[in-house]
């Protein structure tokens, strides 16, 4: 009884979830029912180490992935981000195969002179379309892809570096479904902008109390 109850009231809040609505809004078709060939699903957390996931995990503080090791059987691996262990860097060994594809974020080519900066979009997709003549099917063909610095072949991504490329900006923008979204999410975009105003009084207030430290500005 209680697990039919709890299976309705699931339902339910699917039903009236505003993240379903809002995706029906942009055209983003939401997944149906379960895929019978085995899937994958990755999420980078940057710069957290093994020995702080594991501290973070016995505090309590990861209680969802903490019930999927004990109740579901899933194992604690070792992963090693290769170097440099930056996003662009590892993600393109991950995705493509080639080890250090990029030396940092930001960092001038030295057969061209160029600067490239990996979360601009211009230099995301040049080095991407690179990755790709060496590896043409790449982990992610087919798949989905979200605020990641490559697209790695996926059929849709959604806030990847090459997804703020002007032309790719103006195929997404539409002034009613803004207007929507605004309204919708209203609280989260106040409460995004109070924190923000909040962080520049706190940022403010340390570059004041260096000052009468005398430290260097």
């Amino acid at each position: 009884m209680i697990s039919r109850v709890v299976v309705r009231w699931r339902w339910l809040r699917r039903r009236l979830s505003r993240t379903h609505w809002v995706a029906r809004l942009l055209g983003i078709r939401r997944p149906v029912g379960e895929a019978s060939h085995p899937g994958l699903i990755l999420i980078q957390v940057d710069g957290l180490s093994r020995t702080q996931f594991e501290r973070a995990l016995l505090k309590g503080r990861l209680p969802f992935l903490s019930r999927l090791i004990h109740r579901k059987h899933f194992t604690l691996e070792t992963f090693y981000s290769g170097v440099p262990s930056t996003t662009p860097a590892v993600q393109a060994e991950l995705f493509f195969g080639v080890k250090a594809a990029v030396p940092a974020f930001q960092f001038i080519r030295r057969r061209d002179g160029r600067e490239f900066r990996m979360y601009e979009p211009g230099s995301a997709g040049e080095i991407e379309e690179e990755l790709l003549r060496k590896c043409p099917e790449p982990l992610l063909q087919g798949a989905h892809a979200y605020s990641n610095i490559f697209r790695a072949g996926t059929e849709r991504s959604r806030y990847c570096a090459r997804d703020f490329a002007p032309d790719e900006v103006l195929k997404q923008l539409h002034p009613v479904k803004l207007l929507i979204l605004s309204i919708v999410y209203l609280p989260k975009i106040m409460r995004v902008g109070l924190f923000s105003l909040i962080e520049v009084g706190v940022a403010v207030w340390d570059v004041n109390r260096g000052e009468f430290a005398r430290e260097h500005l």
